[in-house]
Formats: structure tokens, C-alpha cells, sequence
């Protein structure tokens, strides 16, 4: 079964850690893990959908910085993480709405990534991180939340409404 690592575990640590540059090389090698599986669902999932320039964008190599230059400012939001087989599954990050649409239609907070990597796709870790990360906006009183997704990217549309209907 996969691992969670909630907001006040490793993961929120590693982030910390990541932007300030104080982690260590197996710290750093977790944290290029999830930028793996971050730039793989996006090389998988949006040729087509977004212009090829910004998928271009989206290569690993250019992940690092920019995660290292946003987590050096801070972050308000909570993380988790999802290991399968040893590996990083997926991750999800969570936080108040970062512009005024989704509050504007009364959500308090938002999802503000989920990625599974292309090959867990259909195991299930989806949803085991879509409930933390549901539960942890609830308890920080940002309930409703919202979240994006991209025109066209119709598996991820479903699966956030097969999600919302379930009970």
C-alpha cells in the first residue's frame, strides 16, 4: 500500500528544506523524485492541451529552480506525497485560493496541483491523496476548496467528478 507523508511529516520538511537549501543529498534525491513525477504527468498529459513552449517549460531540468526560487519564499499550503513500489507516485499541494475566481464562487481554498505519475495512473493514489488533502483543507477551515483543470483534459475532469460524487 502506498505511504502518505501529510503536512507535518517528511515531505513539508523536505520542501523547507528544498528553499532554503538545507537538505541533504538523500533529502534532494526524494524532492528530484517528485519533480520527476510532476514533469512526467505533464509530458504525458498536456501535448495538445497547452502550447508546446510551456510544456517545454515543464522539463525536470527546469523544475528544479523553480521550485527551489518558489519554496525559498515560503509556502502556506500542505503537501503530500504517495509512494508506490519504493518510488514517488504522486503528490498533491494544497492551500488558500491564489486568485480571486475560485473565491469569488465561494471556495476558501484551493487544490493547487495533484499529479500521479504516468505509469500509477489507475491504482488508486489519486483518491488516497485527494482524501488527505481534502481533510487537511477542511481542518484548516478552508472548506469549500476548488480546484483547476486544464480545457480538454477530460480523464482528469472525470475522475475529479467520480471523486466529488463518491461518498
Amino acid at each position: 500500500a502506498p505511504l502518505l507523508a501529510r503536512q507535518d511529516g517528511a515531505f513539508a520538511d523536505l520542501l523547507r528544506e528544498f528553499g532554503a537549501r538545507r537538505n541533504s543529498p538523500e533529502r534532494n534525491r526524494h524532492f528530484q523524485s517528485v519533480l520527476e513525477a510532476l514533469a512526467a504527468a505533464w509530458q504525458a498529459t498536456y501535448p495538445g492541451l497547452i502550447p508546446e513552449a510551456l510544456l517545454a517549460q515543464m522539463a525536470l531540468a527546469r523544475q528544479v529552480p523553480r521550485w527551489r526560487a518558489m519554496l525559498s519564499e515560503g509556502t502556506d499550503g500542505a503537501h503530500h506525497v504517495t509512494e508506490l513500489a519504493g518510488r514517488i507516485g504522486g503528490f498533491v499541494s494544497t492551500g488558500a485560493p491564489r486568485d480571486d475566481t475560485l473565491g469569488g464562487l465561494g471556495a476558501r481554498g484551493e487544490i493547487r496541483a495533484l499529479y500521479v505519475h504516468p505509469d500509477c495512473v489507475r491504482q488508486g493514489l489519486g483518491r488516497q491523496l485527494l482524501h488527505p488533502a481534502a481533510a487537511g483543507l477542511a481542518a484548516r477551515g478552508m472548506a469549500p476548496f476548488g480546484l483547476w483543470v486544464i480545457a480538454g483534459n477530460d480523464r482528469a475532469a472525470a475522475f475529479i467528478a467520480a471523486w466529488a460524487a463518491a461518498p
